[in-house]
């Protein structure tokens, strides 16, 4: 069975799944262009890449136009269908979305076949005008789940053991992050200079202000350290609740033995600033929310977060980055293969149907 069925959307059985009918296309291109240009771009775009497909009867549509958007009114509006990055270098690089349509076919999912063939034509393309780095799907996207340890915020919660530990007028007893090299140098100044944007669920801040205020969580310093942050509105820590659209059409989640369990875990970000405000006092942290409350995306809000940053960075609105990114995205190259070739006939060789991750 194709492991880009419809009937796998949202199902967590396997980490790395895609959109189907949805591709991404990354190409070369010889400047930067104008926003009032960039669509005409793409279309342009489109245009030569249909030229090529319509001998396969396929045909590129829109972002936002076909496939989830036909079948779902409820999804929201697509805003940008391309996002531009590697603006350091000479020749950036913009990176397009589409759905795939099989003219006059039944084809439950025509983007593989349609990524083959583009693979196959690269040079003939390239030829064109249009130089063609990198063709993948749209690939789910999973929160992190439970891999290499117990616990874990993609896991559902276990009860935790009961402290006797005394603390005068009920303060927090606090615990900290450890690390297995004791040695590891700390910025002396709690990287007060630095903005840590973590991209992940999210709640809104006052769930979070909320959640401090309750007597069970008393004695949580960490807790009320973020709380505090929040109501400080200094920009020690900011979360972006409503920047990028979110779709709730894929869901992830794993129990305590490894089973596909589907649950809300729009704290598993959360838990991430937490570590990273334990080991980075001064740091100043934006919570960026870009999967859904069960831990699940695609790749359109990580390339429009990703690309957003990048262009902070170089107006100059941030001079020291890092970027957490505590989810799965898609297999590592070993295994790569196994899951794009699986029950598949190609129209070429193997090598023209891999798709080039990005």
């Amino acid at each position: 069975m194709s492991r880009s069925s419809k009937e796998l959307m949202g199902t967590p059985e396997e980490l790395f799944y895609w959109v189907p009918g949805e591709m991404v296309v990354v190409v070369r291109l010889h400047r930067r262009p104008t926003q009032d240009t960039q669509d005409i771009l793409i279309e342009q775009m489109r245009g030569q890449l249909n030229a090529l497909l319509a001998r396969f009867n396929m045909v590129l549509e829109p972002y936002g136009t076909y496939g989830r958007w036909h079948e779902a009114p409820t999804m929201p509006p697509v805003i940008r269908r391309s996002f531009i990055f590697g603006l350091h270098r000479q020749q950036p690089l913009i990176a397009v979305f589409f759905h795939v349509r099989q003219v006059d076919s039944s084809s439950p999912d025509p983007m593989p076949m349609a990524l083959s063939y583009l693979q196959a034509h690269l040079e003939e393309l390239a030829q064109s005008g249009l130089h063609v780095v990198s063709a993948m799907p749209n690939w789910l996207v999973a929160a992190a789940p439970l891999l290499y340890s117990d616990g874990g915020p993609a896991a559902p919660p276990r009860s935790a053991p009961q402290l006797d530990l005394a603390a005068a007028d009920n303060l927090p007893v606090g615990w900290h992050a450890t690390f297995a090299d004791p040695g590891l140098p700390f910025d002396p100044n709690g990287a007060e200079d630095v903005i840590v944007a973590v991209l992940d669920t999210a709640h809104y801040a006052d769930r979070v202000i909320g959640a401090a205020a309750r007597p069970e969580f008393r004695r949580n310093w960490l807790l009320k350290r973020l709380a505090d942050d929040l109501r400080s509105e200094n920009g020690s820590l900011e979360i972006e609740y409503d920047r990028y659209p979110i779709i709730d059409d894929v869901r992830t989640g794993h129990d305590a033995y490894g089973q596909p369990r589907y649950y809300f875990m729009p704290d598993h970000g959360v838990f991430v600033t937490g570590l990273i405000r334990d080991i980075a006092p001064n740091a100043h942290i934006r919570l960026i929310r870009i999967l859904n409350d069960f831990g699940g995306g695609d790749l359109y809000n990580i390339f429009a977060a990703l690309t957003d940053l990048e262009l902070e960075l170089v107006s100059g609105g941030i001079r020291h980055l890092v970027i957490n990114l505590s989810l799965n995205i898609m297999p590592d190259i070993r295994r790569l293969p196994y899951v794009w070739f699986d029950h598949r006939q190609w129209p070429s060789t193997p090598s023209a149907a891999c798709s080039s991750p990005l």
